[in-house]
């Protein structure tokens, strides 16, 4: 895994959707961690022919940690309160990488646990990212039942 780190912080990779939801299904947070960091989550080619890669936001990662534990529900491996507790515990290993948003307000952590109902999360990582903090924010608290 090491390797694999050090690769995502000093080159440029290509990325798909099924590289990012192995790294969850296998556990490899600190991986996941690197790409965000260096600012690697883009899925596609780089551009090439015009084709511009797919930016991956903290919501659709959140997306991806649901699904796992969705399909482990509905396998009948796990209930559904053990469910709900593993992805808030995997979603919390995420906002626990502080990262410095503060350049591109594009990718909202906080709105992105809203959206999830992690709202003890947003709560508890609100000081740290209130960069992020926002009236629009207040507002789609509202219309989510946050």
């Amino acid at each position: 895994m090491r390797l694999a780190c050090f690769f995502t912080a000093l080159y440029e990779i290509t990325l798909y959707k099924e590289d990012i939801c192995k790294a969850i299904n296998d556990n490899n947070y600190e991986w996941l961690n690197y790409i965000w960091a260096f600012k690697r989550n883009y899925i596609g080619d780089y551009p090439y022919q015009n084709k511009k890669p797919k930016f991956v936001e903290m919501e659709h990662l959140f997306d991806w940690i649901g699904d796992k534990y969705r399909v482990q529900e509905e396998q009948g491996v796990i209930d559904h309160l053990t469910a709900i507790q593993k992805k808030s515990d995997e979603r919390q290993i995420c906002c626990e990488w502080y990262l410095d948003n503060a350049h591109d307000k594009t990718d909202n952590i906080i709105k992105a646990l809203l959206l999830h109902q992690e709202d003890i999360l947003a709560i508890r990582f609100m000081g740290y990212y209130s960069i992020l903090l926002q009236d629009t924010l207040f507002l789609f608290s509202l219309r989510n039942n946050n």
